[in-house]
């Protein structure tokens, strides 16, 4: 720019001379008023002699006069209309500066011979807008200092928006408020759909426990494929159960219903068929019943918990399994004080569990602690330091790079590690999005995370994330991922689609994300941030001492145009 305020000063000042009449072998140079001053020749000639104009010498290839390197025009002057050829390269008067027929941006001059300026008054090119002094950077709707129009980021809340630039504001200046009926900017949903609890898709196999369900993942110990604790006594019929509670002589301890004659001896009972020699018209053997103990009874009348219904008595360490008891002997890694077994799963803390019931980066299928450095290399940890020996391996389970201070949580080195997509706005789009495994476009290492969306239009998204094994305590941490555009999104420069990290943390999964990495075709690999202690959304409350998921979202922007669909490689999370 200094450059192109030197040749404009040095234009602008011959110009202001005016134009002196020359006269040289019949031809004619004209001015306005302004002769030349001492040192001009005597057969009219400028000399060379006057340091304010410089050398002044004829150029017989051009059939000019030059003067300091500025063009003066043979032929018509300056008082002619015709001489003002803009876009000929020679500055002519009415003309602030002349840079050829396209002009030149760069050096400040337009293709008019204008003087391109923001705050001129002029909307130039390369400018939206120039209202002169009414440019403002504060005032709504305004054209901004710069140039260009109001719109959402610029920190003023123009037109349409809600919010521009806090916590609470979504990347399209709408106001994120769970219960509006819109589906905001870090929900997963807003409707008055049974599964939509607090913005929150509460969904049977999410790896969190929803408003509604007992336990995750499903179809694990006593989780059921509702995610609901199965078990005889939680007064809901279950699958496979025929009632619920137990109540002696209508329901078993193994919630059947007790019914003489249903094919089967029932608690209580000692024989079926009944009516029969051998058993008499309540399913019991014949004097089984009669008040009065007679041959091998043990007991007499039946009654329940104490005497079953072949006259024997019901008492745990017996050595038998008795009416009502599960197993044999007592106290044991299976059984309990009481003769029953012991089932992880039923929501009780039981002899040998550690906890119950199971949950996803909390408690295995076998009811036993998920702990980094118990010796055991549990589901969600990428290594266990204490088997392995490997100073390779954190504190925390996790992978080490030599000679790289981060702590890797996800490398992508053999499969996605529990990636998996989530979510996707429009929900149509659900069908063609994708997480896979790719073994040849990483960073770092050869392995990435591949994330393909079926983008067709602007303002669509998707959601990858992972359960983390246990809730991660992450005050003071910074979380980092590598990114790249592999293909598609959009060739919009202005408004180019773009990608960040979230977190959901705590009992209420409280949402946060960073800030957007925008991606353009060809930048190569970028990096994506979550600051755990100032992210930039935070719609409701976060803890980051209580992480419990982390994910990406994959955007294309309301103002986005060229949308396509998108391939997106995600090469390591570390932090």
């Amino acid at each position: 720019m200094d450059r192109a305020m030197h040749r404009t000063s040095r234009r602008l000042y011959v110009a202001g001379l005016g134009l002196v009449a020359i006269s040289c072998g019949g031809e004619r140079f004209e001015s306005a008023s302004t002769t030349l001053p001492a040192g001009t020749g005597s057969t009219g000639h400028p000399g060379a002699s006057d340091p304010a104009l410089g050398e002044v010498a004829p150029d017989s290839s051009q059939g000019v006069w030059g003067v300091s390197g500025v063009t003066l025009k043979q032929g018509a002057g300056s008082d002619d209309p015709s001489a003002n050829n803009c876009g000929d390269g020679i500055l002519d008067r009415g003309e602030a500066c002349d840079e050829g027929p396209e002009g030149n941006l760069e050096l400040g001059c337009s293709s008019e011979c204008t003087l391109v300026t923001c705050g001129n008054g002029v909307e130039d090119p390369g400018e939206e807008c120039d209202d002169g002094y009414d440019n403002d950077d504060s005032r709504p709707n305004a054209c901004r200092s710069n140039c260009l129009f109001a719109r959402c980021g610029d920190g003023v809340v123009d037109g349409y928006e809600e919010c521009d630039g806090d916590a609470k504001c979504s990347v399209d200046c709408f106001r994120i408020e769970c219960g509006n009926g819109r589906q905001d900017e870090g929900e997963e949903c807003d409707s008055s759909d049974a599964d939509c609890v607090d913005c929150r898709i509460a969904r049977c196999g999410n790896r969190r426990v929803d408003r509604g369900e007992e336990c995750e993942p499903p179809n694990t110990g006593m989780c059921g494929a509702t995610c609901l604790v199965q078990y005889c006594g939680n007064e809901r019929i279950d699958e496979g159960e025929e009632c619920d509670p137990p109540q002696p002589g209508v329901c078993s301890q193994r919630c059947m219903k007790i019914e003489c004659d249903n094919g089967r001896i029932d608690e209580g009972e000692g024989c079926e068929p009944p009516n029969t020699p051998q058993c008499n018209a309540e399913c019991r053997p014949t004097n089984c019943g009669n008040g009065t103990r007679e041959g091998d009874e043990e007991c007499d009348p039946p009654e329940a918990g104490r005497c079953d219904g072949m006259c024997k008595k019901i008492e745990c360490n017996n050595g038998r399994i008795d009416e009502g008891e599960d197993c044999e002997p007592p106290n044991t890694a299976r059984c309990n004080s009481e003769c029953h077994k012991i089932d992880c799963g039923n929501g009780i803390t039981e002899q040998g569990e550690q906890c119950d019931p199971p949950a996803w980066g909390q408690c295995t299928a076998e009811c036993r602690e998920i702990r980094c450095g118990d010796g055991v290399l549990d589901e969600g940890e990428q290594c266990e330091p204490s088997i392995s020996g490997d100073a390779a391996c954190s504190a925390s389970c996790t992978t080490l790079v030599a000679g790289m201070s981060d702590e890797y949580l996800y490398t992508f080195d053999k499969d996605v590690q529990q990636w998996e997509f989530y979510a996707a706005s429009p929900e149509r789009l659900a069908s063609g999005a994708s997480v896979t495994f790719d073994s040849q476009n990483g960073d770092v290492s050869p392995g990435t995370l591949k994330l393909q969306a079926p983008f067709d239009g602007s303002n669509q998204k998707i959601e990858v994330q992972v359960s983390l094994p246990t809730p991660k305590d992450w005050r003071g941490q910074v979380l980092k991922a590598r990114v790249r555009l592999g293909m598609g999104l959009s060739n919009d420069t202005q408004n180019p689609g773009g990608i960040k990290m979230f977190a959901k943390a705590g009992d209420d999964w409280g949402y946060a994300s960073g800030d957007w990495t925008y991606l353009k075709a060809g930048q190569g690999w970028q990096d994506v941030t979550l600051n755990m202690d100032a992210p930039i959304l935070v719609p409701d409350e976060f803890d980051p001492s209580q992480v419990r998921q982390i994910g990406f979202e994959l955007r294309a922007f309301n103002e986005t145009t060229n949308v396509s669909a998108a391939v997106v490689y995600v090469d390591s999370v570390r932090y």
